[in-house]
């Protein structure tokens, strides 16, 4: 898997159960390391725990970035944002 950012950012939030089911995460976290406007973060929400100490759902994930995304918003980057969740 490759990925080629010229222009801009890219940054996935990606959730799984665990990291075996985790998919791609060694073709992505070398994305990461080739591409300086590349972010990958990663949540395994049956191995990690939020900071109310239930499990670490993308969905979490997305809401501790909202200032972040809210900022990529109001400067008029383009934000898509699709959470899905493998099981």
């Amino acid at each position: 898997m490759y990925v080629l950012v010229r222009a801009g950012s890219f940054w996935l939030l990606a959730g799984f159960a665990n990291e075996d089911s985790a998919l791609y995460v060694d073709e992505l976290c070398a994305a990461q390391a080739e591409n300086d406007n590349f972010r990958l973060d990663i949540a395994l929400s049956l191995q990690q725990t939020n900071k109310a100490g239930g499990p670490a759902y993308v969905q979490v994930c997305v809401f501790l970035r909202t200032c972040v995304l809210c900022f990529c918003v109001q400067t008029h980057m383009c934000v898509f944002l699709r959470t899905c969740v493998f099981v």
